[in-house]
């Protein structure tokens, strides 16, 4: 016997059956109650988004308007640092790819600084207040090297870009990534591993400015550490996967009170080679001066006479990072055909992503790139014109009244 739940014919069942009548009574109960379950997060969810539309006008007070509570992925006392230089790079759509793949797969809310040549225009987004947006000085740009190093030196100036943002004020630790980087999971996760790891300092609120002197101490640390040790200027690469090559360039973090002089070392050994090309063997030489001024004192009671400048802390990759080649992006790609999950990293490095030096087949590369970030028209790869216009003249930049450069 079938016995409607709604209508007339309902009651009269009812009355007829006692259980039918219980039975009746608590699901419309459960009804009302999911129905004002439902009404709390609708309204939750639109708070949130009209939250989210206000835009900072530059104070802190409407700051912190916008961004509503602050949770642990809101994170006011880290940042990430990327830089997007050349006309290349302005025409591809890398910095809009890491962003969009920082924000939904890798669940960052927090505060992304981008130091780019393009027009500030070019990528600032009124819907985030997070992301930051500044042109370089163009006393920071040094014309002399070959290719792009006049690009890559502007790493050694990561933490004289922040002091400049009142807003970043409370920001301890930068998380410098190269910005054809892809995000595949969760950052703060990623964040929270590495610190605990490698005893990366613990951000607690205070954050002097990285121009304050830094302070040490004589003692012995609570952890062990000699003072001496814990007193050298620190910064944290992934090791290299090249064995002739010290580290990986393309990330690394500062901690934002101890790291200055560290940047200033490697610019300075960076500007002793006009030559070179790349940032590494500068770091080759910071770990070669590492050998001679810390680690023959690791287990010696014997402190080094000449302080250490800087000390490069080195961290295992192959848990975070990957750098995808051919074979293993196709591998992947048939793991997707196949309605699977393919192993996806924290950190998809894919190395010169904005032209055509790279040896991935385009089509496979969209296709994994649209499965990671779920975005097709960030995965379609542009093949943007060189640095120069029909004439082979190099793109010029201009120098605005305060003295920041950008592109004509």
């Amino acid at each position: 016997m079938m016995i409607p739940l709604w209508g007339p014919s309902s009651k009269a069942a009812a009355g007829r059956f006692p259980i039918v009548k219980s039975f009746v009574s608590l699901s419309l109960l459960w009804l009302v109650f999911l129905s004002k379950q439902l009404w709390v997060s609708t309204n939750l969810v639109l708070g949130s988004s009209k939250g989210n539309r206000n835009h900072n006008d530059g104070s802190h007070a409407s700051l912190k308007q916008s961004l509503g509570p602050i949770s642990a992925s809101d994170d006011p006392l880290r940042l990430i640092f990327l830089i997007s230089m050349g006309h290349e790079a302005m025409q591809s759509k890398l910095v809009e790819r890491f962003v969009w793949s920082a924000r939904h797969r890798g669940d960052w809310k927090g505060w992304i600084v981008l130091l780019t040549d393009a027009p500030v225009s070019r990528y600032e987004d009124p819907q985030d207040d997070h992301l930051i947006v500044m042109n370089p000085l163009a006393q920071h740009f040094n014309t002399t090297f070959r290719e792009d190093m006049p690009y890559k030196r502007f790493k050694t100036y990561v933490l004289d870009y922040i002091d400049m943002d009142p807003r970043l004020d409370a920001v301890r630790l930068i998380y410098y990534l190269d910005v054809d980087i892809i995000v595949g999971n969760s950052l703060p996760k990623l964040f929270h591993d590495l610190e605990g790891v490698y005893n990366i300092p613990k951000p607690d609120g205070v954050a002097p400015l990285s121009k304050a002197p830094l302070q040490t101490t004589t003692q012995t640390t609570s952890k062990g550490t000699p003072a001496w040790l814990s007193s050298i200027p620190k910064i944290w690469f992934f090791q290299n996967k090249y064995a002739h090559l010290t580290v990986q360039g393309g990330q690394f973090i500062l901690d934002r009170a101890t790291s200055k002089p560290c940047l200033t070392f490697w610019r300075e050994l960076i500007d002793a080679n006009v030559t070179e090309f790349k940032d590494q063997p500068a770091l080759h030489k910071i770990r070669l001066h590492q050998q001679t001024h810390i680690d023959p004192y690791l287990n010696s009671k014997q402190e080094p006479s000449i302080p250490a400048r800087c000390q490069i802390v080195t961290m295992e990759w192959k848990r975070y990072l990957h750098f995808p080649s051919n074979s293993t992006v196709f591998k992947a790609v048939g793991t997707i055909q196949k309605k699977k999950k393919p192993t996806i990293h924290t950190l998809i490095h894919f190395k010169n992503s904005c032209n055509s030096t790279s040896q991935i087949n385009d089509e496979v590369e969209e296709r994994f790139i649209e499965y990671v970030v779920q975005n097709k028209d960030l995965a379609r790869k542009i093949h943007v014109q060189p640095d120069a216009d029909g004439n082979g003249a190099v793109k010029k930049h201009v120098v605005d009244k305060n003295g920041r450069i950008h592109l004509q």
